[in-house]
């Protein structure tokens, strides 16, 4: 996020590009033919997933095969890409810029798009999950004064230790569709702070454009308006006080 990006200290922890498609089997020809065009930057073989041949049988089944995934990472573990036979995903997890990623993703689904041709997609998202970290004790008074909260804290007692809370509402916003996944995840301890403890908070944004198996064009603009739509939500819900620990990384 660009206004968000700047912050020292923000909870961003990864960040996910997809673009999902019509199932198309010929991926599964052209991979290696892909991989050669990433393998500079991507070197790295996942091998959690493997795709298994169309006609392995048909004990195997066509849904075997679309649940398959071929991940290639870069040598430092922080960027992959990852691909199926019904997507395309572009995943961060040390996030420099919004500009940056974006010349990235766009330079990787055209190669893709080169390599395989005629890809109509069905949705575009791109997703970024923030891990607030507060330290204890933290009560849910505390927790509103850092976020806005998407639960009402009247509905809980004052003595309730609560451990897990999962909120996940999809809004329409302008010409796209924002899932918004919030809540208190559970706490954790710190090892590099004392052993500390602290409370997680999720907010997480997928912001995404629903298409009817079109030729997608205008890719650029729409990351912009995807990654302005998740932007705005999450400077509009961390309040000030958490807005000044981005800053500084000091809690008062």
């Amino acid at each position: 996020m660009s206004q968000a990006g700047q912050f020292s200290h923000a909870p961003l922890e990864e960040v996910a590009f997809e673009i999902s498609f019509f199932p198309k089997l010929k991926i599964v020809e052209k991979l290696a033919d892909f991989q050669d065009r990433l393998a500079t930057t991507y070197p790295q073989l996942g091998e959690e997933y493997a795709f298994r041949s169309p006609d392995a049988g048909r004990d195997s089944g066509i849904i075997d095969t679309m649940k398959k995934r071929f991940s290639l990472t870069n040598p430092e573990g922080t960027r992959a890409v990852r691909l199926s036979i019904i997507s395309l995903n572009v995943v961060e997890r040390k996030y420099e810029s919004f500009n940056r990623l974006k010349d990235e993703i766009i330079q990787i689904w055209n190669w893709f798009c080169d390599t395989v041709k005629d890809i109509k997609a069905q949705r575009i998202g791109l997703r970024y999950i923030n891990r607030l970290r507060i330290p204890l004790p933290c009560d849910l008074t505390k927790l509103q004064d850092i976020t806005r909260l998407y639960f009402a804290p009247s509905r809980f007692e004052n003595e309730e230790e609560i451990h897990v809370i999962n909120q996940e509402a999809t809004v329409k916003r302008k010409d796209t569709l924002l899932t918004i996944r919030s809540g208190i995840l559970g706490v954790e301890t710190d090892l590099q702070a004392n052993n500390k403890q602290q409370l997680i908070y999720l907010l997480d944004y997928d912001s995404s454009f629903q298409l009817k198996g079109e030729t997608v064009t205008s890719l650029d603009q729409k990351l912009d308006l995807l990654h302005d739509t998740v932007e705005s939500q999450f400077l509009n819900d961390v309040l000030p006080s958490y807005k000044e620990y981005m800053e500084t990384g000091q809690w008062k």
